[in-house]
């Protein structure tokens, strides 16, 4: 189960199993005061406090952040988990990569209808349909 903002036209469930994403343990110094908080599910746990680098590589781009665990809870088969991102730009990609997510699991179901269309065409209706109503970055603290 993950955290849920619901809107009039979809649930956005924040998963961060559906993205291939690398963690981390880190220690580096981070300041004192997050520019944002974001919750996901995730399938395991971290202690609270816990520093993390949070690495994104496919064929042409690596996304990396900094992040501190600030609350883990269980929740049914996952562990819902909030993070702290100190720097808006890593957490603006963050956010995209989770806007990726949706158009994907988006693509994947409307195949699964039966629909044959391409990732580009998936991602113009999911824009079209949902960008406005995802939660903006002041949104998901």
């Amino acid at each position: 189960m993950s955290l849920r903002s619901t809107t009039a036209q979809q649930p956005f469930s924040y998963n961060l199993n559906l993205i291939p994403l690398q963690t981390a343990l880190d220690s580096s110094p981070l300041p004192d005061s997050p520019n944002s908080r974001f919750s996901f599910a995730w399938s395991r746990p971290f202690a609270l406090d816990q520093q993390l680098q949070l690495s994104f590589t496919n064929a042409d781009n690596q996304i990396t952040a900094q992040a501190k665990v600030t609350n883990c809870a269980a929740s049914d088969n996952d562990y819902l988990l909030t993070l702290a991102f100190f720097d808006q730009a890593q957490a603006f990609q963050f956010r995209m990569l989770l806007q990726l997510s949706h158009i994907h699991r988006y693509h994947q179901q409307e195949q699964d209808q039966g629909r044959q269309l391409c990732i580009n065409e998936a991602a113009s209706e999911w824009i079209s349909r949902f960008a406005e109503s995802f939660p903006s970055l002041n949104a998901m603290t």
